[in-house]
């Protein structure tokens, strides 16, 4: 019997998610961006099929992972859009910060909307196993308290869903059996040296160099963490620091909306132009009109290709 499978990469400028379901692989990508839904401000298109759900996530979140204070939030494409988008903030602890478990919870639900809806809009969802990580400053004190956390039932609300004309929401109820907390760093080894729907090994250099002991470096957002291979496992973490790329995102967002009058909606959208390479790096404030960015950071070019690009 084929079971649910999730890996969730937690991070500060994106979550990515690895599904295996049914003997499916499914891949999903959500900026790491919150905002609190106002039904005041809420604007509908003109026409309810014009609408994208990507688009349109808006969630509430019922868990015992956290003080339920019954608050709705845009998530993923949906915040970025929004005046009051919340980014994740400097060394923000990431087993205490209630946008881990909305953001987690909204993606696995998002999966189950989208492939078990049917004709109900109450869908009950089963989570076999639950992979995540933490960085290697909050990995040892944390891993256990988020893993008891994450283990359990889950309620996810969507609110005004696109196509549902009735009731305009549906209810997953996500159940997660099991957790495994890995440490960041050990997860960035898989990703050089297997294929990632596979999982066989596709960089045996790399892989036999462990065997003497090496040590991988993964620059994230808001911190670099490192971890200790031999024999192509890891065998010890190496406490990392408080320090990442989303400054150096934030100062060149801060420039480009201050003297070009262009505001990202996004560190995950302005990392996005960026590794697309120097050719795209400029903003049409204006139809017609290109302004180049480069100028605003002398580390841009080394953090979009050398950092950004190896992703």
């Amino acid at each position: 019997m084929d079971k649910n499978i999730l890996a969730v990469d937690i991070g500060n400028s994106w979550y990515k998610t690895l599904i295996s379901d049914g003997g499916k692989l499914f891949d999903y990508q959500m900026p790491n961006t919150i905002a609190l839904f106002d039904e005041k401000l809420y604007e509908m298109p003109y026409d309810d099929d014009d609408i994208e759900l990507e688009e349109n996530l808006i969630v509430e979140v019922k868990s015992p992972a956290f003080v339920d204070k019954r608050e709705r939030y845009y998530v993923g494409k949906a915040a970025a859009k929004q005046r009051n988008v919340s980014f994740t903030s400097y060394n923000n602890q990431k087993t205490d910060e209630i946008r881990t478990y909305i953001l987690l919870f909204a993606i696995a639900a998002y999966h189950a909307l989208l492939y078990k809806l049917g004709n109900t809009d109450n869908i009950e969802y089963k989570i076999d196993q639950l992979g995540v990580s933490l960085p290697t400053t909050q990995y040892k004190e944390n891993k256990d308290r988020f893993k008891e956390r994450l283990i359990g039932t889950h309620t996810v609300i969507f609110h005004k869903v696109p196509g549902m004309k009735k009731t305009k929401e549906c209810v997953v109820k996500l159940t997660i059996e099991d957790v495994i907390v890995g440490v960041e760093g050990a997860c960035a080894y898989l990703g050089l040296t297997r294929d990632h729907e596979s999982l066989l090994i596709t960089d045996e250099t790399l892989v036999e160099e462990s065997k003497k002991g090496i040590i991988i470096g993964d620059l994230g957002g808001d911190s670099v963490d490192f971890i200790g291979i031999k024999n192509n496992k890891p065998v010890a973490s190496i406490e990392g620091e408080a320090f990442g790329i989303n400054p150096y995102l934030d100062v060149i967002m801060q420039k480009v909306s201050k003297f070009e009058l262009y505001q990202f909606n996004s560190r995950s959208e302005l990392e996005e132009k960026l590794i697309q390479g120097p050719s795209k790096w400029y903003v049409e404030p204006y139809a017609g009109v290109k302004k180049d960015i480069s100028i605003y950071h002398p580390t841009i070019t080394l953090f979009s290709i050398e950092v950004l690009g190896a992703f």
